[in-house]
């Protein structure tokens, strides 16, 4: 077994609609993953608000209307 195999990795995308915050389910990560970011529209800043190993609450710099995309990574202990 390769280390890559202890790891969840999820992408995903967030709808936002005129609001500077949302928040997304998470699949199957065992402990809080490491987030990163990217907005559609590149004159938007997206930040994390809070993630835990089941969700992710998305800010923005202003209200958006568009996509931001997301990568969550981590890894499965005991594996």
């Amino acid at each position: 077994m390769s280390k890559f195999d202890k790891l969840t990795v999820e992408t995903g995308e967030v709808q936002f609609s005129n609001s500077d915050e949302q928040t997304a389910s998470l699949g199957d990560h065992h402990e809080v993953p490491i987030v990163t970011l990217s907005c559609e529209d590149g004159n938007f800043n997206p930040f994390i608000v809070s993630v835990s190993s089941s969700e992710l609450t998305i800010g923005l710099s202003s209200k958006f209307t568009g996509k931001v995309f997301y990568h969550a990574i981590s890894t499965r202990r005991g594996l």
